[in-house]
C-alpha cells in the first residue's frame, strides 16, 4: 500500500463527506492530482486494458469503467467545506498515494470507486450499435471531464480505521477478508430488510424504457471545448414522492410510488424483477473501505443501509443515436430511442 502513514490513519467525523472530480472541469492537466483522480478504463475485443482521462471514443469498449480516487489528506477538523478544501491529494501529484501537504496533515484511508458497464444489445437493448461519441454522461457531457463522485460517511465511528488496524497484514500487504470488523460489516440482512424513508423523485430515467431526452432535458456538450450550456427554457415537471416505513416505496420503470404491501412485479420488464428502493433512493451506495463495483442494473438506484458509507457517482452514462447522416424525421425518431447504459 502506498499511502500508509507512520503515525496511523486519522478518524474522520461521523458526518464527514468529500468530493472527487469536478462537474465544472473543462481541461486536463497530467500533473494535477485532481485531474488524474478521474479516469475511464476500456477493455476492447483485443484484450487491451487502456486508461484515459476521457470517455474512450477511438475504439469500441466491450467493458467501460468510469473510476475515481478520492482525496486522502484531511485538514483534521472540518467534516465538510463547500469548495472541498477540507481535503487534498498528496503533494507529489499522485492521486493513489504520497505525502500529505502541511495544510492537510491528517492521512485518511484511500477510497476508490469504480463502476463497470458492459454495453451491448443484451444489456442496452435491440438496435444498440457502437460508434465514436455514442456515450454521453447524464449531465450532457459527451467527453467525460465532468465525471465526479461524492462520498458520505455512513460507517460507525472509526470503523474504517479500526478495520485497517485489525485486518491489514503488513507481511503480505493485504487485507484479510475474514477478520472481525469485516465479518460484522458483511451482514446482508440489515440492508436487505430495511425499507425506504424520505422522498424520491417521481420521474422516468430510462432504466427500463427509452426516454426522449437526457434527465432534466440537459443539452449535449463537449467538456473539453466548453462549459455546460444552460437550458433556460426547461421547467421541472417531476414531483417528489414520500416513502416511509409504512408505505415501502417501490420504483417501476423509473417512476417511484407510495405503496403499501408486498413488492410490485412489473410485467413489462421482461424478467418480472421487482425494483424496490431499499434505503436512499436516487443514489448509489457502497462500502467504501474497499473498491466498490457497480454493474449494469435495471433499478433506479442501488442502495445500502445507513451502517455503510455512501459513494454517489454522478452523472451516469447514456447512449445517444448517431444522427450525422440522417434527415430530420429520422433524427427525431432516433432521439426518441435514447437509452440509458446503466443506473446507479
Amino acid at each position: 500500500m502506498t499511502n500508509l502513514p507512520t503515525e496511523g490513519f486519522s478518524v474522520v467525523p461521523d458526518d464527514f463527506r468529500m468530493l472527487a472530480g469536478d462537474i465544472t472541469r473543462t481541461t486536463y492537466n497530467a500533473s494535477n492530482a485532481l485531474d488524474q483522480a478521474v479516469s475511464f478504463q476500456c477493455i476492447d475485443a483485443g484484450g487491451s486494458y487502456d486508461k484515459t482521462p476521457f470517455i474512450p471514443s477511438d475504439r469500441e469498449c466491450l467493458t467501460i469503467r468510469p473510476q475515481v480516487n478520492f482525496p486522502e489528506c484531511w485538514n483534521g477538523k472540518d467534516a465538510y467545506i463547500d469548495d472541498n478544501s477540507h481535503v487534498s491529494y498528496p503533494v507529489d501529484g499522485n492521486p493513489e498515494g504520497g505525502k500529505c501537504p502541511d495544510s492537510h496533515p491528517s492521512k485518511i484511508p484511500h477510497l476508490f470507486f469504480e463502476a463497470t458497464y458492459h454495453p451491448s444489445e443484451d444489456t442496452i437493448g435491440e438496435g444498440y450499435e457502437w460508434y465514436p461519441g455514442c456515450f454521453v454522461l447524464a449531465d450532457g457531457d459527451n467527453y467525460g471531464y465532468s465525471f465526479h463522485a461524492d462520498w458520505l460517511n455512513g460507517f460507525p465511528s472509526g470503523f474504517i480505521v479500526d478495520t485497517f488496524n485489525e485486518c491489514y497484514d503488513a507481511a503480505s500487504d493485504t487485507i484479510s477478508k475474514t477478520c472481525a470488523p469485516i465479518d460484522q460489516g458483511r451482514a446482508k440482512a440489515a440492508p436487505r430488510d430495511c425499507v425506504s424513508q424520505g422522498q424520491v423523485v417521481n420521474e422516468s430515467v430510462g432504466q427500463m424504457m427509452a426516454i426522449p431526452a437526457l434527465p432534466g432535458n440537459n443539452p449535449e456538450y463537449n467538456s473539453s471545448e466548453t462549459s455546460k450550456p444552460s437550458s433556460d427554457s426547461y421547467t421541472e415537471s417531476a414531483s417528489l414522492v414520500t416513502v416511509s416505513d409504512d408505505t415501502q416505496g417501490v420504483c417501476i420503470q423509473g417512476t417511484c410510488y407510495d405503496y403499501a404491501g408486498s413488492d410490485i412485479v412489473d410485467p413489462s420488464a421482461g424478467t418480472g424483477a421487482t425494483s424496490t428502493v431499499s434505503s436512499s433512493a436516487v443514489s448509489a451506495t457502497s462500502s467504501s473501505s474497499s473498491t466498490g463495483s457497480s454493474t449494469l442494473s435495471s433499478t433506479v438506484s442501488a442502495s445500502s443501509s445507513s451502517s455503510t458509507a455512501s459513494s454517489i457517482p454522478n452523472p451516469v452514462l447514456v447512449t445517444v443515436p448517431d444522427e450525422s447522416d440522417d434527415d430530420e424525421e429520422l433524427v427525431c425518431e432516433k432521439r426518441k430511442k435514447k437509452r440509458r447504459v446503466a443506473d446507479w
